[in-house]
């Protein structure tokens, strides 16, 4: 049988050799599958890729690169056991599955799709990458990097990570980590960073990608440095010697500084505190005080009104009425300081 069209049009594209007499009559199936199987490169730009399923005729290839496409998914893939080096950028890519089987992997960038999640089943098995970008993607957390002990360059600008934590604790290889314009916000998920004895580069501010909010704190150029001194550069700038010496005595000043106004403030505090205590029992006081003089005064008066009950007036004494309202005014008053 003859492989005709785009399929074989594809092997034009991925600079295999095809003469103008082949593209009008076709390439027997096996010499189609020979010179398939000769090539190691293919660069596909623009729509050019009408069906990726047709991938699987190049088993051999080393390096694919896809851009500007319409792949959801990555399709044909499976056989590309040695393929090192994969890029799909602009694809419109949903998910990660379909790369497993390219356990080769040293490179992969799926910038620019649509990916929400890192999928651990996928990057479990890819445990030789050197080198994952995922810019550009709508990701909100770090996950499945665990077994990629080998990873040099991490970069996830232009997520919607906002939270690093232990995530990267597997990654001791790394050495270039970037997430400009991600969700990071504080400085808590740099301390976690200092295990990286490796990381001489950090970007949370890009040219291209744009800043992190971090970024817009006050002393975050300091606290990094003076964390993360195995840094060479940061947000894409050489870090100089003197500045990370600027930057270690800034933050021991503002460190002193703030345990003195920490200080200051427990102090404040535990005055106020204290004067609260005294003005509540001089209150206590003065509640109790009032309330003894009351309760004496119901005494009084309770025994006065007995005493008319006993000497049989309690029904035609006119001051009777007055002492049982006075008692009832006397409780009210009671109750309201109890």
């Amino acid at each position: 049988s003859k492989v005709t069209g785009d399929r074989l049009n594809l092997l034009y594209w991925a600079f295999g050799e095809v003469t103008n007499s082949e593209q009008l009559h076709g390439v027997d199936e096996e010499e189609f599958v020979r010179r398939c199987a000769n090539v190691s490169k293919m660069e596909m730009f623009m729509n050019t890729l009408n069906q990726p399923a047709w991938l699987t005729d190049y088993p051999n290839l080393k390096e694919l690169q896809l851009h500007v496409q319409n792949i959801p998914q990555p399709i044909g893939l499976h056989r590309m056991s040695q393929l090192q080096r994969l890029c799909m950028t602009e694809v419109r890519l949903q998910t990660m599955r379909g790369i497993e089987s390219c356990t080769q992997l040293i490179h992969l960038d799926l910038s620019s799709n649509s990916l929400t999640k890192m999928d651990p089943t996928v990057l479990g098995e890819l445990t030789n990458l050197r080198t994952l970008w995922l810019n550009e993607n709508p990701i909100a957390v770090i996950q499945g990097t665990e077994s990629l002990t080998r990873l040099h360059s991490l970069w996830l600008a232009r997520t919607h990570v906002s939270y690093i934590g232990d995530k990267l604790d597997s990654n001791v290889a790394l050495t270039d980590l970037n997430l400009a314009a991600s969700a990071i916000c504080n400085f808590k998920d740099i301390p976690s960073l200092v295990h990286l004895r490796l990381l001489s580069s950090l970007s949370f501010a890009d040219g291209h990608f744009g800043d992190s909010p971090v970024c817009n704190l006050c002393n975050y150029q300091t606290y990094i440095l003076f964390h993360l001194q195995q840094l060479n550069v940061l947000d894409s700038l050489i870090i100089a010697e003197e500045s990370r010496q600027i930057a270690e005595a800034t933050y021991m000043k503002k460190k002193m500084y703030y345990n003195m106004r920490i200080k200051t403030f427990k102090r404040n505090t535990s005055n106020v505190l204290r004067r609260l205590a005294e003005t509540r029992q001089a209150r206590i006081s003065q509640v109790n005080l009032n309330l003894n003089v009351l309760l004496r005064q119901k005494k009084d008066v309770q025994r006065q009104l007995d005493d008319l009950e006993v000497a049989g007036l309690a029904a035609t004494d006119a001051d009777v009425p007055l002492l049982r309202d006075k008692i009832a005014t006397l409780d009210r008053g009671i109750e309201s300081k109890m």
